[in-house]
């Protein structure tokens, strides 16, 4: 405030906020605008004026049309396209469920503003992504995007989607050029931007030394997560973390993930496509087959002896890309190239079991497969081997201390059996008796979990956009529901991610300033003879110190520290929904 006192002639911007040098005006500033202070409860009139939040609105699509027109005719979007119209009856569908499901005193929609900056299909990156999609390339990040425009869409949002730094230049100058430094900007193209790492490189040239003023409507689709400490420049940079993909300080909770595997980010998730309805699915008989999960060769190198055993109880059938000869593929594998979404369904549908081969890493087939009724063997990676060193490399360089345990550890945790077995992938004998359990016993029910449904994604997209405020500061209502909060403390060697999943719980980072109080240790039944205000919240090990975290950016569910307990903020989850506690809805 004294700073504000004497210096607030210093940029017109304070003026145009209202501030004429008063307490009063200078106080409701530092309240209302840039949230350093309690709120005042009371209006100041400014020369401008903020752009009007999101009126709630009645909203009926019936269909696609004005999506298509939205997306235009650029042909980055053509996989995107293709996706939309399969799945367009399938969201419509959800929408009228999502309606009946919910009264509209109960959660009320509000209409926002968003811009969609699809960074990844931008000339510039070079990554080529929409072309290989339709040549055996990587399709996850793609069907993410494809499924929040619709979402988006269908619940009634006003979007605009992009993917030039050209179009986003033209779209940002006429906002940024006008605006100050020093104060948040007043005025902006959008409610929210959701954007991917790309995108924000491209968004940070955009908008200069002014970024800082876009930061807090950004949400950033980012499919395997980014933790506090690769998030926080400082902090990563002491601790020399070296990835070019973190120091952003953002709220860790602006990160959407692909998966439930960060706490410290949000699940956004996708949606698992049903080419098949029921009544066609009947008509389909399961046969004693396994298809293996691998698109490219490269991924069946080193992989003989692991298939000729499967070949051994079992024909193995393959959906391999093959433009180019096949070195690793061994000739009784039965290829059928890669196949169109309602054909490659359609062999799940026959098979039994689904293979995974230890890469790629926590994709969508899986899950595909496990809804078409087949059981995915899922490969455990054991400390000592190369599969675990292999992942351990992939993620390097990324902003993740993540390790994976297997494949793909959402199957085993939040589905598991008989839809998934875990393997050792060099332990050929259990193997093979694996899969002549799983031919010999009932089959399996196929089985979807409802947040990779539509109306599962669009119950939770829709409430992260109501809720989410990442600009209001401590003046935002705390959500998930602070009713939900249960306290847990780790041993000496786990994260709080890990001691909240041992209770059945999530970890909830929203939390942490209900528990990040000298008071705190008090209620949990902890003497303290010394505080300390460092970089964690937590109790020694070998002395009776307390710290608590002096930095919000900070407040971590995947940090370890091994000399020290922590306190931990944990909740309760709606099975199937892990996103949204119970009290959410």
């Amino acid at each position: 405030t004294q700073w504000m006192r004497e210096m607030w002639k210093s940029d017109s911007c304070y003026a145009d906020w209202g501030v004429d040098g008063s307490d009063c005006t200078i106080y409701h500033y530092l309240s209302q605008v840039e949230h350093w202070c309690p709120p005042t409860g009371k209006n100041i009139n400014s020369t401008k004026s903020v752009r009007s939040k999101a009126k709630i609105v009645p909203v009926s699509i019936v269909n696609f049309t004005e999506l298509f027109k939205i997306l235009g005719r650029d042909i980055q979007y053509k996989w995107i396209k293709m996706r939309m119209r399969r799945m367009q009856g399938s969201w419509l569908e959800a929408a009228q469920s999502l309606a009946a499901k919910f009264d509209t005193g109960k959660w009320k929609k509000k209409k926002a503003s968003v811009l969609l900056l699809l960074g990844l299909l931008a000339k510039e990156t070079g990554f080529k992504i929409a072309d290989n999609a339709f040549k055996g390339g990587p399709l996850g990040e793609l069907v993410q995007w494809s499924d929040l425009i619709s979402a988006l869409y269908v619940l009634g949002h006003e979007i605009k989607v992009t993917n030039s730094v050209e179009q986003l230049t033209e779209l940002f100058t006429p906002f940024l050029s006008s605006a100050s430094s020093n104060c948040p900007i007043q005025a902006k193209p959008y409610d929210i931007l959701y954007t991917d790492i790309s995108g924000l490189k491209f968004l940070k040239h955009v908008a200069g030394n002014k970024f800082h003023l876009l930061q807090c409507e950004i949400r950033v689709v980012d499919s395997f997560g980014t933790e506090p400490e690769f998030n926080h420049a400082v902090y990563a940079g002491r601790k020399q973390h070296s990835s070019q993909w973190g120091k952003w300080n953002f709220n860790p909770k602006q990160f959407n993930t692909m998966f439930p595997h960060t706490p410290d980010n949000t699940f956004l998730g996708f949606v698992i496509e049903k080419h098949i309805n029921s009544t066609l699915a009947a008509t389909y008989k399961k046969e004693n087959i396994s298809l293996v999960y691998g698109k490219l060769d490269t991924f069946w190198q080193g992989k003989e002896e692991y298939i000729n055993a499967i070949h051994e109880v079992s024909p193995v059938h393959a959906t391999v890309e093959t433009s180019e000869e096949l070195n690793h593929v061994p000739p009784f594998v039965i290829n059928h190239g890669v196949l169109p979404g309602f054909e490659l369904h359609a062999l799940l549908q026959r098979t039994k079991v689904f293979v995974g081969m230890g890469f790629p890493y926590e994709g969508p087939a899986p899950l595909e497969a496990i809804a078409n009724g087949a059981v995915y063997l899922n490969v455990r990676f054991s400390k000592s081997s190369p599969l675990y060193e292999k992942a351990a490399s992939f993620f390097k360089g990324k902003p993740t201390s993540r390790k994976l345990t297997s494949q793909h550890p959402y199957t085993s945790t939040f589905i598991g059996y008989p839809h998934v077995r875990d393997v050792d992938i060099d332990n050929l004998d259990s193997i093979k008796k694996v899969i002549t359990e799983i031919f010999e016993s009932p089959e399996v029910e196929p089985y979807m979990p409802y947040e990779f449904t539509c109306l599962g994604m669009l119950e939770r997209l829709g409430l992260l956009v109501e809720k989410q405020d990442f600009c209001q500061g401590d003046e935002s209502p705390i959500w998930p529901p602070v009713a939900a909060l249960q306290t847990v403390q780790t041993d000496d060697q786990q994260s709080c991610m890990e001691a909240c999943t041992l209770k059945g719980l999530i970890c909830e980072p929203a939390y942490f300033p209900y528990i990040n109080l000298h008071t705190h240790f008090a209620k949990e039944g902890i003497t303290c003879d010394t505080f300390h205000s460092d970089i964690v919240f937590l109790l020694s090990l070998t002395h009776a110190w307390c710290y608590i975290q002096s930095d919000p950016l900070l407040y971590s569910c995947a940090g370890r520290y091994t000399t020290l307990l922590h306190i931990c903020p944990c909740r309760n989850y709606i099975k199937g929904q892990v996103a949204l506690c119970k009290d959410c809805l």
